[in-house]
């Protein structure tokens, strides 16, 4: 009787390994593609915004971030330095 080796159905150890991960880093790019298409067109990106305060902590504060509007930067703003004013007089030592 003839000695017949039979075929792996896969790739054995290592390599095995890495073809899924190929495959997989393959279709997350892919997926990452397609998604970044769906954006809505004519919207316009939030603008960075910084501020700098020399009244808190003792310290120099550089707080910066992005707003769609200045108006809602200073919004913000107003009321994280209003907290931090606040957090200055509890804690100060």
């Amino acid at each position: 009787m003839p000695h017949t080796t039979p075929k792996p159905s896969r790739i054995p150890g290592p390599l095995h390994k890495a073809g899924l991960f190929v495959l997989f880093a393959a279709i997350t790019a892919a997926l990452c593609l397609l998604l970044s298409g769906c954006a809505a067109t004519g919207t316009t990106s939030p603008q960075r915004y910084s501020v700098t305060w020399w009244d808190v902590f003792d310290t120099v504060t550089v707080i910066s971030g992005y707003a769609d509007s200045e108006a809602d930067w200073n919004t913000q703003i107003t009321a994280l330095h209003a907290d931090l004013l606040r957090y200055n007089q509890l804690y100060d030592i």
